[in-house]
């Protein structure tokens, strides 16, 4: 048995009557409504126990059969007066969603449950539920949020704790399940629960996006295990919403941090992130490195090439060489500023490669066209390149 104490008295109108519900605070969880008797039915639906006691009064809740239309049915009475509802109502609760919607009205009423039996003058309200899938939740099904410390906060999203969970939280309480085992937990503060009092998993993708953009406090090593990832079944990718990452508002500490390590961010939220930040702050994205013979006679060689076909080359002041870009990009075009970086990888791949690469660029930059099909591109580069190579012997 489990025993739920209140210090208020609970109307019994709210328990037997549809339509009623009596819960006051803005912050409430739980209702003394809906949700409470469908707690009801789903307890005698399972062939437990309930019983209210309010200022002393006694209200057993049992479950009469009734036949309607032919079909068989158990309605539900209080004290032997039928309340207007079946065992039918809520019949999708699991017995977690029972013992969360007792335990819920019992925290907003400023109350406590025990296992056991408790004397019936200890609280103003006493409901005594005696129903074994309901107790063995209590003790399992992880109900209320019990997780590690906090390794993100925010002042507009989720909270982050440390410590893996299937499932996710909502101001403490259970609202729902990843169909997976997240890393870490979950707790929502924002958001509106449904009459089951679940809460939508699109909602928790925003707020755990919004934890990371509005992040007042935030984990070194819960970052270098996100940024890296690229896999589309990832939890941080598929659970993440990235579009609320996709700006320049994020935490400068947060951006700073994911600059000086951005040939390991892989994540496309945080990539985004991290280029909206770098344009709107003017950080450079890359350190280059000097311009020797070897390197300028390389972009000799494209401006060559790039005038024999007609492609505008590269400004000489916005052509650089670094050795920062991940291993798999060898150059990039930044479409804002039209400055091209190629990788110091692409010098040591021979003159043909480094000529496609060059065109490619040059080609981005003049027009500020993107990537088709990289099938597309690469055939047109390689003909742009015999074409120029061509050109030049004859000459």
């Amino acid at each position: 048995m489990i025993t739920f104490l209140t210090p208020s008295a609970l109307p019994i109108e709210a328990a037997t009557t549809m339509g009623v519900s009596v819960k006051e605070g803005d912050g409430a969880i739980g209702k003394f409504g809906t949700g409470l008797k469908y707690a009801i039915a789903g307890i005698l639906r399972l062939g437990g126990s309930v019983v209210a006691w309010i200022e002393g009064q006694r209200h057993e809740f049992t479950a009469k059969n009734a036949t309607i239309r032919g079909k068989e049915f158990r309605i539900v009475h209080c004290n032997d007066v039928p309340c207007g509802f079946t065992t039918e109502l809520g019949k999708h609760w699991e017995p977690w969603q029972l013992f969360r919607e007792l335990a819920s009205n019992t925290l907003d009423e400023g109350g406590e449950w025990v296992r056991g039996l408790s004397a019936h003058d200890s609280a103003v309200t006493v409901i005594q539920v005696s129903c074994r899938e309901v107790e063995d939740a209590e003790r399992n099904e992880k109900v209320f949020l019990s997780a590690g410390k906090p390794l993100v906060t925010s002042f507009a999203g989720a909270t982050i704790h440390e410590g893996p969970s299937q499932h996710y939280y909502y101001r403490g309480i259970r609202a729902g399940s990843f169909d997976c085992t997240a890393p870490v937990t979950v707790d929502i503060h924002n958001g509106e629960l449904s009459e089951d009092r679940l809460l939508d998993l699109s909602i928790v993708q925003s707020e755990i996006g919004w934890a990371f953009r509005s992040a007042t406090k935030w984990d070194e090593g819960l970052m270098l295990q996100i940024i890296p990832a690229s896999d589309p079944s990832n939890f941080w990718i598929r659970h993440m919403a990235g579009y609320v990452l996709n700006t320049d508002s994020m935490p400068a500490t947060m951006m700073e941090f994911l600059s000086e390590r951005h040939k390991f961010v892989a994540h496309p939220g945080f990539v985004s992130a991290l280029r909206a930040w770098q344009k709107k702050t003017g950080v450079q994205r890359w350190t280059a490195v000097p311009m020797d013979e070897r390197f300028s006679d390389m972009l000799s060689q494209g401006e060559r090439l790039c005038a024999t076909v007609g492609i505008d080359p590269i400004p000489r002041d916005k052509a650089h060489f670094t050795r920062d870009l991940d291993d798999k990009t060898l150059a990039v075009t930044c479409m804002d500023t039209r400055h091209v970086w190629f990788s110091t990888q692409l010098a040591l791949r021979g003159r043909d490669e480094f000529l496609s690469g060059y065109v490619e660029e040059a080609l981005h930059a003049m027009t500020g066209l993107r990537d088709c099909t990289r099938e597309f591109q690469n055939a047109m580069l390689s003909i742009i390149v015999a074409l120029g190579t061509k050109l030049e012997t004859l000459r």
